[in-house]
């Protein structure tokens, strides 16, 4: 299902984390890769769950280092990625209104 490409960014997220502190919960792919009806140029939804709480900006700060990492490292591929504390994704994924209900409900751990 997954190419060594994408495999290789996943690997490659979570060194970043472990080298950043910050403790990975889960990874979610979801979205159109997830439940196989993607099209040849769908980008790859990622949710990261992690254990610390952080603020806004000191995400905004990881997911743009993280991406620089991963340019740097000849791994990006076409993707959202998210990041949510594990509590957070909890509490939201019992309620339809909430990204976390479809992440939970159609997405694949990896």
């Amino acid at each position: 299902m997954h190419d060594y490409f994408f495999n290789r960014s996943i690997d490659l997220m979570r060194q970043y984390f472990i080298e950043n502190q910050i403790n990975i919960d889960k990874i979610y792919l979801f979205g159109s890769r997830a439940r196989e009806d993607n099209v040849k140029d769908s980008d790859y939804d990622i949710l990261i769950l992690i254990n610390n709480e952080i603020t806004s900006t000191t995400r905004r700060k990881l997911l743009a280092n993280l991406d620089r990492f991963l340019i740097k490292n000849d791994a990006i591929l076409p993707m959202d990625l998210l990041l949510k504390n594990s509590n957070k994704f909890l509490h939201e994924s019992s309620d339809v209104g909430y990204l976390a209900y479809q992440v939970k409900k159609e997405g694949i751990l990896l």
